[in-house]
């Protein structure tokens, strides 16, 4: 399976949106008057046409429940962790897209990997340790649960619906693509956004990448980077690599105190301060969110319901520095007699 990498891509807003106001639904299908609908509806009256119906003819077996795992399970126990009430969800959304991609003949779902991909995303979401900035990952066999149908060369609406490694070259939110291998070294390459993917929790763009070998650059696939060479990205490097202290060393993921630059560390740790560490307990010290399984409130790992106490807490990197003029050039300033002089000089 091709190396996942991760790209910060969500602005603080869409981070704080997607963070804090999340919550649930009831068990239900997509309502045409809901909240989802009107997303749909929106974007017909805008004149953009989804790529799945707006309303499912009808939902196949497992999508509800892996989609109310998906999102209502975690909205239902952060609001009783935080003890609020419920706002807005994805979980329409997830159902309306997943059911289009199964009725119109892309996918199928396994059964058996559903229902262990909702046992795991149950222990997952137990207790309130993990309440915060961070939601914690999807478990891999949440992925393995979907099989995409899709051959080389067929019309296509998101990765997940193509056969083994083939990708969806040219599909977006609105728009169908085709099945097709990822290009070799030096072939044209682009990266576009999967729907479907993103109501399912899963970077479709790193699980199908569109370069075989190496790395998609300006659209053009480029060779991996040797060891030893200058990198920007663990992306970047040849396989068996990784990307840290700006150049590819041994090893894909990094275990503890490892050094990296983020998405390279071993399962269940962070990049934090370019090393890997272990998300730290509640009631642990911290100066960063990224330190804590929940986050980082007055210098305690502890849960993080509010816009308020996210923004208590971020890093000081966020704020740009205040300049600083070099000694050498406040010696070369004017002072303001020298620039009255200066002024009056015909």
């Amino acid at each position: 399976m091709p190396r996942l990498s991760h790209t910060l891509s969500l602005s603080l807003s869409t981070l704080v949106a997607v963070a804090l106001l999340s919550s649930c639904r009831s068990k239900t299908p997509p309502n045409p008057k809901g909240s989802s609908a009107g997303v749909s509806e929106a974007a017909a009256s805008a004149g953009l046409k989804p790529v799945y119906p707006p309303t499912p003819a009808q939902i196949p077996e497992g999508v509800g429940t892996l989609c109310e795992a998906l999102h209502t399970l975690p909205n239902h126990r952060k609001a009783t962790c935080c003890h609020t009430t419920p706002g807005v969800v994805l979980t329409d959304e997830c159902i309306r897209n997943l059911s289009g991609a199964i009725t119109q003949g892309g996918l199928k779902l396994d059964l058996a990997l559903v229902s262990t991909c909702t046992t795991a995303l149950g222990k997952t979401y137990e207790g309130c340790d993990w309440v915060g900035p961070h939601m914690p990952e999807v478990p891999m066999v949440c992925t393995s649960a979907l099989k995409g149908l899709r051959k080389a060369g067929e019309v296509c609406h998101s990765a997940l619906e193509c056969e083994g490694n083939l990708r969806c070259a040219g599909a977006g939110p609105t728009d169908a693509g085709r099945c097709q291998a990822p290009a070799a070294v030096g072939k044209v390459c682009s990266t576009g956004t999967d729907a479907l993917g993103a109501y399912l929790r899963i970077d479709a763009e790193a699980l199908r990448p569109g370069c075989a070998e190496g790395f998609c650059d300006r659209n053009i696939c480029r060779a991996g980077i040797a060891r030893g060479e200058a990198c920007q990205a663990s992306v970047q490097c040849a396989p068996g690599l990784r990307c840290a202290g700006k150049q590819c060393i041994e090893g894909e993921k990094g275990s503890v105190n490892a050094p990296c630059t983020g998405g390279d560390c071993a399962e269940g740790l962070r990049c934090v301060g370019q090393v890997c560490s272990a998300p730290r307990a509640i009631g642990s010290p911290c100066s960063v969110h990224a330190q804590c399984q929940a986050g980082c409130v007055q210098q305690t790992c502890q849960q993080v319901c509010s816009v308020a106490q996210l923004l208590q807490q971020l890093p000081a990197a966020n704020t740009p520095p205040k300049p600083v003029l070099k000694p050498e050039l406040r010696l070369k300033l004017k002072s303001p007699e020298q620039l009255n002089k200066m002024n009056k000089r015909p």
